[in-house]
Formats: structure tokens, sequence, C-alpha cells
């Protein structure tokens, strides 16, 4: 049930008559209020859960050392099926959601389950919103039509009840009903009234009311009329105090004062409950006064730089680590921008605030705060601020903010705008005239570099690092030779690339830069990634991880986190990628950045698709696709759906499969990235391969070879040929077989592919075995396991030229191996004719019937 309005209309007081009422069999109920508990984590709340419900097995995760998750809130809906009827209330949702959705998605997910999974509890939750999950779905069932029952006042009797515990007992029985049914029983009027009576008379409270009535003001206006009354001398306090967004303490009061303030408002504020306190130091405002105060302040701009003012005044952590250690710098630059003190605001921003939040991957919230600083027209004439080097340096930020974000058109966007700034703004610095040029060339090389524009990633980090060395920028000159690295790699020329990352972590190690010298590992990491030596590659995306975690680079960790869970695809160790890419999506979820979300959704739905498990699979990709809806980011999109096809065709569904990988393609086609082009035809390939449409499975395999051909990946080049021979041995074209496998053979030896090899001297020992040139197959089959000693099927198909070779014994030997290693060979072996010879045997109905399992 949801018990929704705004705020003081007596939700809370409502649910809280429902308690005292409830059925003599509900025990006491559970109560939690999020206003009191606005930093709440799911863990918080599973924990008074386990408490109130004595079922310590909810919190395991404490003792496992982890964080909360789906396991735990299903051992919560688990015990909620095992008790008698529960009441859970759950007190002023809205002060967690952003919007109507749910900012902390552990908190979702316990909401999610409760609304989705059959229990005994009675779930109340009051709300000034209606919440939405993540998919769009309302949290409570709204039926089209039905007409929802309007929460009234407090019932007199009640609202009686209420003046004569709160101090107004001495009045007669009549002039409180006319009191209540003045303000219609409104709580939070109630609460204005017991005070307004107590500093004036009832008779010129009722008078009042009565002229409310006439004039038939809404209970809101009522409430605002009696507010005002109320407030009395003590309002322009109120009304200066009410730009704070947040509690504050003394202090901040202190600097609302004015000259006629008297010393005693702020307890006034207190008693005449206008001003709430926690009595630790932190004063705040209800909401609905909140409201009604800011409305009638006049001198806005003027209040919000005292505001400004206060928060610049707090300290700062020293060693700050997150967000919240710099929230009063966030403040300070919200009411700079209020107040129109722009220069002011870009101060703030320039001084440290940005790189913080750079550093920390919060670049949703950079953009967002840069976007307040700028006019509607970002690229116009006018601009806010007084010097246009500010302006292009917001523009900057901007730029590689949305890099970090994936949104590639607008990054090049605004940094094509700085440097045209750049350009009008002439010699800056005294030498160059450019220095103010480092930034957005190296953002833009970046950006092409992620486009697959090798050529011209290239041309943008010559230019920066021409910059760097002129001005003398050591640091600046690290970066440049580690992205110029990146961007070789991506052309193939790895002796190159390794040659200029290893120039970047020289100048590192003289300048004593971590973070860059992390980021400098991390790219030389994806230059062993692009060459196929996946161990060096883990070896430096492992190094780079552990700097970024050491000084707190919450966005490089993040991509190292990302860019390992990717190798572990690639090396087919999907649970050491499930783990890395979990990681990558808590942070993700923590900085808000909702591309990479996307990307690590995206990733665990590969993963998940390699063990087999495409229902998770598709889950996850779905998810990722939703994201991607929101963003815009169309080479996450064209990956998903990707991953999408793979995974249908892993459950057989050929058809559904076709039809998301042609969605790829067309994306994949359209936005230019030729290697996940690549990888849609190959799963094309596959699907009309396995509806037995070879000709047109060679089609698209072909089409697929042509595209790694021309861009130079001979890893997935190898793959092509492999399944190129794979559709022509099924069509008996073993000549064409036998010539595409080889070729993929002598691509997996030249660039170091064992696994790759391993599997295509298996494919030919196949087709020797369909040739019945025994002798040979065996020969490729044992040069197979030679290179993938753990390869069941391996076994099992020399096995069974063994056996049609009469070498019962040795046919015996590997099947037992294959069993050994996947027991899914056992029923295989029951029907495969390949071992008729043997079915009689006892040593066959041995290995067969065994229970031993890997």
């Amino acid at each position: 049930m949801l018990i929704s309005g705004l705020g003081g209309m007596g939700k809370s007081t409502f649910a809280r008559a429902l308690i005292d009422f409830r059925p003599e069999n509900v025990p006491e109920p559970f109560w939690f209020s999020f206003y009191e508990n606005q930093d709440v984590k799911l863990g918080d709340i599973l924990e008074k859960l386990a408490a109130y419900m004595k079922a310590p097995e909810i919190t395991t995760f404490k003792l496992e050392s982890r964080e909360p998750g789906k396991i735990d809130v299903d051992n919560l809906i688990g015990e909620l099926n095992n008790m008698s009827e529960i009441w859970i209330f759950f007190d002023d949702l809205s002060i967690i959601l952003e919007d109507t959705k749910f900012s902390d998605k552990g908190i979702e997910l316990l909401f999610s389950s409760l609304r989705y999974n059959t229990h005994e509890a009675k779930i109340i939750i009051t709300s000034r919103i209606l919440p939405k999950l993540e998919n769009g779905e309302s949290l409570i069932d709204v039926v089209e039509g039905e007409e929802k029952h309007h929460l009234n006042g407090l019932r007199t009797d009640f609202a009686v009840d209420y003046l004569v515990k709160n101090g107004l007992g001495s009045l007669e029985l009549d002039k409180l009903k006319e009191l209540v049914d003045g303000v219609d029983g409104h709580p939070l009027a109630l609460k204005l009234l017991v005070e307004l009576v107590k500093d004036y008379s009832v008779g010129d409270v009722l008078e009042d009311l009565s002229l409310y009535k006439e004039q038939t003001k809404d209970t809101i206006l009522k409430a605002r009329k009696l507010f005002e009354k109320l407030a009395g001398d003590e309002i322009g306090l109120l009304e200066r105090i009410s730009v704070y967004r947040e509690p504050v303490g003394m202090k901040g009061l202190k600097k609302m004062f004015t000259e006629t303030t008297a010393q005693n408002a702020v307890k006034n504020l207190i008693d005449k409950s206008l001003l709430e306190t926690d009595h630790k130091g932190n004063y705040w405002l209800h909401s609905l006064v909140q409201e009604f105060s800011y409305d009638g302040l006049d001198n806005k701009k003027e209040v919000h730089k005292l505001a400004m003012d206060y928060y610049l005044s707090l300290p700062i952590s020293k060693k700050p680590a997150k967000k919240e250690d710099i929230q009063p710098l966030i403040e300070a630059y919200h009411h700079a921008c209020v107040a129109e003190e722009y220069d002011q605001a870009f101060h703030i921003i320039d001084n440290n605030l940005h790189k913080y939040l750079n550093l920390w991957g919060n670049y949703t919230a950079l953009v967002d705060l840069c976007s307040k600083i700028l006019s509607k027209n970002q690229f116009g004439e006018e601009s806010f601020l007084k010097d246009k080097r500010d302006h292009r340096t917001i523009l900057e930020i901007l730029g590689m903010a949305y890099y970090y974000l994936g949104q590639s058109r607008k990054s090049i966007e605004y940094c094509e705008q700085a440097l045209k700034i750049n350009k009008e703004i002439g010699d800056i610095c005294g030498i160059c005239g450019k220095c103010g040029e480092k930034t957005e060339l190296s953002t833009l090389g970046n950006v092409y570099c992620d486009l697959g524009e090798y050529t011209k990633a290239i041309e943008y980090h010559k230019q920066a690092l021409k910059i760097s060395k002129v001005t003398k920028d050591r640091k600046g000159e690290s970066i440049a030779f580690a992205n110029l690295g990146s961007a070789y790699s991506g052309l193939g020329e790895y002796t190159k690339a390794i040659e200029y990352c290893e120039q970047a972590l020289k100048i590192n190690k003289e300048i004593g830069d971590r973070h860059v010298e992390g980021s400098s590992l991390g790219i030389l990491g994806s230059v062993y990634y692009d060459m196929k030596e996946y161990a060096k590659a883990i070896e430096y995306y492992e190094k780079a991880l552990k700097i970024a975690q050491d000084t707190g680079d919450r966005g490089t960790e993040e991509i190292c986190l990302e860019k390992l869970g990717i190798v572990y695809i690639v090396l087919g160790e999907y649970t050491k990628t499930i783990e890395y890419c979990e990681q990558a999506l808590k942070i993700n979820k923590a900085t808000e950045n909702r591309n990479g979300e996307s990307i690590a959704f995206a990733n665990l739905g590969s993963a998940y698709s390699g063990l087999g498990e495409y229902t998770k699979a598709i889950e996850y990709c779905e998810q990722a696709l939703k994201i991607n809806k929101e963003i815009g980011d169309r080479h996450v999109e064209g990956s998903s759906l990707g991953i999408l096809g793979s995974a249908y065709n892993g459950l057989g569904e050929y058809t559904k499969a076709i039809e998301y990988c042609e969605q790829a393609l067309k994306i994949n086609k359209e936005i230019g990235d030729r290697q996940e082009e690549s990888i849609a035809l190959a799963s094309l390939g596959f699907a009309y391969r396995s509806l037995s449409e070879y000709a047109k499975a060679i089609e698209y395999y072909e089409k697929a070879l042509k595209i790694t051909q021309d861009t130079g990946d001979r890893g997935t080049e190898e793959i092509c040929l492999g399944n190129i021979g794979i559709a022509h041995r099924e069509l008996g074209e073993y000549a064409k077989a036998i010539e595409y496998y080889e070729k993929a053979l002598k691509i997996a030896q030249d660039i170091g592919d064992r696994q790759g090899g391993g599997t295509s001297l298996g494919n030919l020992g196949n087709v020797y075995h369909d040739m019945k040139e025994y002798t040979k197959a065996i020969e490729y089959y044992e040069k197979a396991l030679e290179i993938n000693p753990e390869a069941p099927n391996t076994y099992y198909n020399k096995a069974c030229t063994q056996s049609l070779m009469n070498k019962k014994n040795e046919a015996l030997t590997d099947l037992k191996s294959a069993i050994e290693l996947d027991p899914k060979y056992k029923e295989y072996a029951k029907k495969d004719k390949d071992f008729e010879n043997l079915w009689d045997t006892r040593n066959f109905k041995d290995i067969i019937t065994s229970n031993k399992e890997n």
C-alpha cells in the first residue's frame, strides 16, 4: 500500500494510526524511516529486518565480509514466507528517490523483490511521489481508471486529542473542534496551530481561520497563512535559511543573521516547530516550511551568495576520498550559480573540484555542474564567464567528461568548440599560444581511437606531444606518448606501440606521477591484449589496477577491472570475468556512470553466455540495452545486440538469434565498428549453419573473414577460417575444409594462439575421421591434446576413431578421459554407432555407469 501526498499532509501520521488500529493477530510492525536514515544502504535495512524478525541468516553477508546482494534479499523473502502475517512500514521513501527512480540499486533490488515475489508481509510505504523501478514499472500496481482513496485530514476526535495532548487542553471542546474544522484536520496545520494559539488568543486564530474559509482557501494555503503569522519577526531569518539544501550547523544559521535578528531567534523557531534539529548541532526546515519560506524570499541572489560564503568557509579534508568529502564545495558552487556569481563558481570548480570528481569517476556529476555555468546557447557568443579562457576550460572539462561517459560525438563537439576559442584567444602563455590546446587534442585523439579512426587519433596526439615538448610539460609528454601507444596498437603496429608506452613510463619514473603511470601501464596492457599475449596483458592491467586503488583513482580502477574482465572472456575463464565486471559495475553505479554500467552489463552477458547460462546472459544484455536507449551509446548497443544473438544461438532459438544479429550488423555498419560487424556476421553464419543452410552460413563467414583481413585482426581471422572449414566439412567438402583448417592453424602458430591451434588440429582430426583416414586422424588428435590435454571433445573424438580401428583398450581409455572431464559424453557414447562394437563389453558398461565426475 502506498500513502502518497505533499510533505506535511500527514502521511506518516496516518501510517502510525494504521499501526494503532491493526488487527489483534498482527504483531508490532517493523518501522523504518528514510528521513532519519538518509545515507542508508541495503545492508543497513537487512540488518534491522534481521533483528526485528530474529532471523540472523538474512545477514550472512556480514560473516562472509561481502556486499549484500540478491542472495540476501532472497533469504529475506524466504523468511517472510515462513512467518505469519507481518506488517512492514517504510516511511518517507521519496527521500532516497531521484525524480521517481531509486538512487541506490541495492535498495531498488529490495523493493523490486518485495513487489514481484509472493510472501506473507503487508508492505506500507509513505512517499511524496509514486516510485518507479529501473524497468519503468511502478513499484505499486496502478490500475487504469481505479479510484484512489483520498487522504483527508485527521478525524475530528483524533485531531482534538492531538491539540489537547500538545497543550491546548484548557480550551472548550467546541473551540477545539472549531480549530480542527478550520484547517480540515491537516497535520502540519495542526502543528502550527498549537504554537499559534499559545502566542495569540484562540479568538484571534479562529477569526483568521474564518476569514480564510470565506476566501475558500485550500488546506495548503491555510497552512501557509498560519505559518506566516506564527513566524512573526523571525520570518526573515526563516526565509534566508530556506536557501540551504541540506542540514547546516549553527555557523550556517548565524550566517543568515542580520542586525535586527534577535539572539533567541533560533530557539524561538525551534519552540514554534518551524525549525527542526537533531540536537546534535544540525538544523533544517520541514520541506513545506522551506517551500513557504523560499517563496517569500525577495533578495534570493544576495542570500545565495551568503550561503556560498558559508560553505567556502568550511574546512575540506586534506585527503578527500569520495564526493561526500567535498560536498561543501559542491554546495558552494550551487549557490554561486543561483546567485549568478559565475566567475566565482568557475573559481570553485577550477580549484580542484573538477579534478576530484574526474579522479573518482563522477563524470555525470561533473557534466551537471559544468552545464550550470554555461548559457543555454553554450557554443554561441554569449557567455556567463567574463574570461574566454575560463569558458574554454569548462568546454574542455565537459569534452573530457563526455568522453569517459562514452558519448563520443558530444565529446568531439565540446573539444572542437574549445579549440575554436583557443584560436580566437591567440597567445596565452607567451611561448606557443597553444598551451590550452593539449587537453582538447588529447581527448579528441582518445575519442577517435575509440571510434577506430587511429590515423586521425595519431594526428591529434602528435600535436599534443609537440605542444608539451615546447612548453616543457613532462606530464603532458608522458600522456601523449601513452596515447600514441594506444593508437599504434589499434593499427597493429605493436613494436611502435610498446616503444611509445615505455617512453611514457620512463618519464613517469622521473616525475613520480602515479596517476599517469597507472594509465600508461593500463595502455601497455591493452597493447599486449591486442597482440594476444594475454598473460602479459593481465600483468600490466593488474599493476595499473593496484596503482589506481592506492591513489583512489576510481576512473582508472573501473577501466582496469573492465579490461581484466574482457581478457578473461577471451581466455574462457568466465567466473573471473564475472568477478571483475561486478566490481566495475559497483563503481559505475556509485559514480553514476551509465555508460560504464551498460558496458559492465554487456560483459556480464557475454560471460554468462560463455558459461552456457543463456537466460541470465539475455537478462544482463537487456539491462545494457535499456541504458543505451537512455544515453545513446550505439557501440555498446551494437555489442549487446550481438551478445543477445549469440545467447539465442546457444539456446537453439536460431530465428531469434538471426533477428538480433541483423540488428547488431545494421548498427555496426552505420557507426563503422568493423570488429563488431565481423562478430555479428560470424554469429549469423553460426545460426544458418545450425539451420543446415550451409551455403548461406559460408557467405556470412566469408564476409566476416574479409573484414578481419582488411583490419588486420588475425585472431578473429583465425576463428572465421575455422568456421568456414566446419561448414565445408558438414557439406562433405573435405578438401576445402582441410584447406581452411590449415590456414587457421598457420595463423594460430604465427600469433602464438596455442588454444586456437589445438582447436584447428582437432578439427583436422575430425575431417580425416570422416574421410576414414583413421591413422592420420589419430595423429592430429594427439597433437591437439599435447596443446590442450583437458579437451573432452578431443578425447571423445579420438576414442571414436580408436573404436572404428578396433583398438578397443585405447578407445575405452580415451572415452574414460572424456567422461571424467565432462560427464555428458556418457549419453553420447550410449547412442554413438562408432562405439557399437563396445556396447556389450563389461568395461564399456562400467565406464558409462560410473558416478565419478570431475
